[in-house]
């Protein structure tokens, strides 16, 4: 069966009403984003090897990459990428050309980026040169 490690109380909360055995890692909680960080937290991934780490963030760019404003977040997104043998970036176009605090990752170093039809073409074309692109469409509500 799917197992999914997470640092996300939200995540395993969704998650753990579906099918797949939710597992979440320890470690010091961040209240608001009730997410769990820390040398901990940073330990306990190390432990591990995922397949697949899929990766949020808060801005992106083809220039600055994957960016957050928190730090402890940008640590334990980059201890699982180091963990995971394939890792995807699922951000969306409204975040593209911000730029957060620190950098995560480069678009060179995630093996796919998945994001919405709203990017314009032209950097639809630079990140695929950067990396694999997946592009979903945005669905319309109807009658607006």
């Amino acid at each position: 069966g799917l197992l999914v490690f997470t640092a996300s109380l939200p995540a395993a909360d969704v998650l753990a009403k579906g099918r797949p055995t939710v597992y979440v890692v320890g470690g010091r909680m961040r209240p608001g984003e009730m997410s769990l960080v820390g040398p901990l937290t940073r330990d306990i991934i190390q432990r591990f090897h995922y397949d697949v780490f899929f990766l949020a963030a808060a801005g992106w760019s083809v220039e600055q990459g994957l960016t957050d404003y928190s730090i402890d977040d940008v640590e334990i997104k980059q201890a699982f990428m180091a963990a995971s043998s394939s890792v995807i970036a699922v951000v969306d176009s409204v975040k593209y050309g911000k730029t957060s605090l620190t950098t995560i990752a480069s678009l060179n170093d995630v093996d796919a980026l998945i994001t919405d039809d709203q990017l314009p073409g032209s950097v639809q074309e630079q990140v695929a040169q950067m990396t694999t692109l997946h592009v979903a469409p945005v669905a319309q509500e109807k009658g607006v």
